[in-house]
């Protein structure tokens, strides 16, 4: 499998359909609807790369961009 990659979106549909389309590239990938899960996510499995949206609740995402680097 390749690079795993964290797709952060909230909204849900487009964040299923960004998981699909990178899983048939061949991508691992996990999802979060939101920064604190996000964090979460990264805290149990470490990604390669994280896709994130920039308007989140909770947490912006270059909130949780600056928290992850």
């Amino acid at each position: 499998m390749g690079a795993s990659v964290l797709i952060v979106d909230d909204v849900r549909a487009e964040r299923q359909l960004t998981e699909e389309c990178l899983h048939r590239a061949g991508y691992e990938v996990a999802a979060a609807g939101n920064g604190l899960e996000a964090l979460a996510r990264v805290d149990l499995h470490p990604v390669d790369v994280v896709l994130t949206e920039i308007n989140l609740p909770e947490m912006d995402g270059l909130d949780l961009l600056r928290r992850l680097a």
